[in-house]
């Protein structure tokens, strides 16, 4: 009868630290609030606006990435992708046939993703 518990507070505690690790879940919404340049037709010299940056991370491996400025002055900017993580490595695939990969430090409430182009520190939308 101890054995019979004993494997069954082991078993517990083996799927409690699982469930536990460092590793978490990229799924759901993460932002970071940052300036953006501002460049196109319509602007006359470049400049930049504040803005927040999301990251929408769906379950079916879809996502989108917006750039919501905070001014209202120009029109925000969204791209769905299509991602994978694999350990430490985050693939985005973007209609447009361009990808990029960043390497993921995943904790329980922030996110940070760098490449070669730069880096964003997100934190879990609530």
């Amino acid at each position: 009868m101890k054995r019979i518990i004993c494997c069954i507070f082991a078993a517990i505690l083996l799927v409690s630290l699982a469930g536990c690790s460092g590793n978490g879940n990229i799924v759901g919404t993460w932002e970071q609030e940052m300036e953006v340049s501002i460049l196109g037709e319509d602007v006359e010299s470049a400049t930049s606006a504040p803005a927040l940056c999301r990251f929408t991370f769906r379950e079916d491996g879809t996502g989108l990435q917006e750039h919501i400025l905070q001014d209202e002055s120009y029109p925000d900017a969204a791209r769905e992708f299509t991602w994978q993580l694999e350990g430490n490595s985050l693939t985005l695939e973007y209609e447009e046939n361009h990808t990029e990969v960043f390497s993921v430090v995943l904790e329980k409430t922030s996110l940070k993703l760098e490449n070669r182009r730069g880096s964003y520190d997100l934190v879990k939308a609530e």
